[in-house]
């Protein structure tokens, strides 16, 4: 119960952390166009969210995060916070000038980038070049649970020709990433001069809950009859590696078991006396941290207290997913272009046969919001409040941030954000009636339709006469007259006019103060 009750403050506290920062309001609240989102979560007072269940899900500006590239392999981390991505980055580099007769321009360099979503920083933590003759490709990426660390298995085909044919050569290599550090350091090579290329030469397996993985090495049997291969496996943590540990001659297909320490085999393949291949049921148990290995008749059972589950990630409670369709888009001629386009959704769309709901006066929510268009969405990464969307276009990757709240402090920070932008519109209003005057001897516009239109040459924006919710016109003039300024008796009890906003209006008053009246 105690527990709990920490976990929900702490995610209050998060939620008026991003609700402060959402509502730090900007000079682009006057903007004809607002946008939903900047990059750092500002929130504007016509701003739009996917509603999914109890939650608001707002989309922010896309950025860079890493260009000229062609992402291979990305590989969340284990908290799902940030990412490993293996790409492929054309050469020459800016700043850098080669010779005429140096450049290559089929040249390549191979990177390893680790971006982190919630400091929205790129670092890249392994290159190298990447020539035609001897290239290079990522088998996999294994981040270890409990750190910082992932194990990558590089594949490097090197082609040699003689006087027939080319006769390519595949070497694996193990290399250790350290993302908290930025180090990156080859710690095994898995595999050598091999004449074909080999899927697992060096499998590794990180543990799904502790501070491990395992790579396993084999080599085939030459006997005509008997087990095909023989295995063994070096565990390795943090710390380095352990002592090899031997298998029995035949095991294959390693499951780890539900302490997250141990792993097991039900078979060993071998070829019988008819020469064909076969499956022999036998149960092999390796503890890792030990090295023992059995050959039990059944699974030992974990006791409860060292049971561990694979760990939660946090967008598995997110609400919102991403949809490829398409968009169209007006040409310089005014033409309409389609092209493709992603999508911020709900993950449960309503039915196509529903009857639609009454579109609200003032609505908050939007069925998608539009992430990009001629792009292709690679990955998903989200911690508890904010996600992002890593998605490829024109050869540059890009990531577009999404916050998230409960649909009542998105309501509660949007409605204090408007009336905000409402009270700025009717100040600013007041300051163009008072310039007006000025201009026509302090007299003041006639009470009519068209004083929208008298005051507009001192006005910087025609928006400050919308409602900044609904975008439609909020500005009223409602003083009666004399237009002599000198004939009002009482400039800060006089009203001039108001702006309409959520929830009520801002009164100018003819000494150009503005107050807010909150309307049923």
């Amino acid at each position: 119960m105690q527990r709990s009750a920490v976990r929900k403050a702490a995610y209050f506290g998060l939620s008026l952390g991003l609700i402060g920062t959402l509502v730090a309001y900007a000079d682009s609240v006057g903007s004809p166009s607002p946008a939903t989102l900047t990059a750092v979560g500002t929130l504007t007072p016509r701003t739009r969210a996917v509603i999914s269940g109890e939650y608001a899900y707002l989309l922010g500006q896309s950025e860079v995060v890493a260009a000229n590239i062609m992402p291979q392999k990305f590989a969340a981390s284990p908290t799902g916070e940030a990412v490993l991505i293996a790409a492929y980055k054309s050469r020459p580099f800016r700043n850098v000038v080669l010779p005429p007769d140096k450049v290559d321009a089929s040249a390549t360099e191979f990177n390893l980038i680790h971006w982190d979503s919630r400091t929205r920083t790129a670092k890249t933590l392994y290159r190298e070049m990447n020539p035609v003759d001897a290239p290079v490709r990522v088998q996999q990426i294994e981040w270890i649970p409990q750190t910082n660390i992932a194990l990558v298995v590089l594949m490097q085909v090197t082609v040699s020709s003689n006087q027939q044919a080319l006769e390519p050569q595949f070497s694996y290599n193990l290399l250790r990433v350290d993302a908290g550090t930025g180090r990156s350091t080859r710690i095994a090579d898995l595999a050598s001069g091999l004449q074909v290329p080999n899927s697992a030469p060096g499998a590794v397996s990180a543990s799904p809950s502790q501070p491990m993985a395992y790579v396993r090495t084999q080599e085939g049997i030459a006997a005509k009859t008997g087990p095909l291969f023989r295995s063994s496996l070096r565990v390795y943590t943090p710390q380095g590696f352990r002592a090899p540990i031997s298998l029995p001659d035949g095991v294959s297909d390693l499951s780890w078991m539900s302490d997250g320490k141990s792993v097991s085999s039900d078979r060993i393949v071998e070829r019988n006396a008819e020469g064909k291949i076969a499956v022999r049921k036998v149960l092999t148990v390796v503890n890792l941290e030990t090295g023992q290995v059995t050959q039990p008749d059944k699974l030992p059972i974990i006791p409860k207290a060292d049971r561990t589950k694979e760990a939660r990630m946090p967008r598995d409670s997110w609400a919102v997913n991403v949809a490829a369709g398409s968009a169209t888009l007006q040409d310089p001629d005014g033409k309409p272009q389609t092209t493709s386009a992603l999508w911020l959704r709900a993950a449960t769309p309503p039915k196509k046969d529903s009857v639609p709901a009454a579109t609200p006066k003032n609505p908050i929510s939007a069925d998608s919001l539009l992430i990009a268009t001629n792009a292709r969405v690679e990955m998903e990464l989200a911690t508890e409040t904010t996600a992002a969307i890593l998605f490829t276009r024109d050869g540059t990757l890009c990531a577009a941030p999404v916050f998230r709240l409960p649909v009542t402090a998105f309501e509660e920070a949007l409605r204090g954000v408007q009336r905000t932008a409402t009270m700025s519109n009717a100040k600013q209003l007041g300051l163009a009636l008072m310039m007006y005057s000025q201009d026509y001897d302090e007299n003041l516009p006639q009470n009519g339709a068209g004083v929208a239109d008298q005051i507009g040459p001192y006005v910087r924006n025609p928006s400050l006469f919308q409602n900044p919710g609904t975008g439609e016109n909020g500005f009223v003039f409602s003083y009666p007259g004399p237009s002599a300024q000198s004939q009002i008796a009482d400039p800060m009890k006089t009203q001039l006019g108001y702006v309409s906003g959520p929830g009520g209006r801002a009164i100018i008053w003819a000494d150009g103060h503005v107050t807010w009246e909150d309307m049923p």
